[in-house]
């Protein structure tokens, strides 16, 4: 949505993206009007934070860590202003009261990407869970996903890498037996 620079914003995925002394999913300086700065020689950039709270229906206990954050950021003396946002499947009234309160955007991805894209990444989220298990009773389920995920083709792209090595994964297992860990790293020397 070009809310923050796209070659500047670090997502946790790349490293650890921070924020003064917070770190954040994702960190990106913003040339947002209301958040930008005049100095006499330059233009200064505020910054776009966000978290990405998945799998639940947030409440207000469960938004309160990141109010803490954004509020402990405020009152740091010397912070660029920075506009937050949390992301999360649901959001309780009482936590979108709070959210809003203290200026936080709280959305879902349906609101971000649309309903068939947030289906989408539900459905990933299960499917990675409960990769082992999906794959070797359903494999043509990650081909629907490679389609309903099109309409975040960028970071879509990323994923396919992922679970077509899943996908052949489960294939050898089943012809050569044996498990499948993910996220090991496994070295061959020949």
């Amino acid at each position: 949505m070009n809310i923050s620079s796209p070659n500047k914003t670090q997502i946790r995925t790349e490293g650890e993206p921070k924020y003064s002394t917070f770190r954040f999913h994702l960190c990106g300086p913003s040339y947002l009007r209301p958040i930008r700065q005049h100095t006499e020689k330059q233009l200064k950039p505020g910054f776009f934070v966000a978290d990405v709270i998945l799998g639940t229906r947030l409440d207000e206990d469960g938004v309160s860590a990141f109010i803490r954050k954004c509020t402990t950021l405020s009152n740091l003396r010397g912070t660029r202003p920075f506009l937050p946002m949390l992301i999360s499947d649901g959001f309780a009234p009482e936590a979108l009261k709070a959210c809003r309160s203290h200026g936080i955007m709280a959305t879902t991805p349906a609101t971000l990407f649309g309903e068939d894209v947030a289906k989408a990444l539900a459905d990933l989220m299960d499917t990675l869970t409960n990769a082992a298990a999906v794959a070797a009773s359903s494999p043509d389920q990650l081909e629907k996903l490679f389609q309903k995920l099109s309409g975040i083709e960028g970071s879509a792209g990323n994923l396919r890498g992922a679970l077509f090595e899943l996908l052949v994964g489960h294939m050898v297992r089943q012809l050569e037996g044996g498990s499948i860990d993910i996220g090991a790293i496994v070295s061959c020397d020949d």
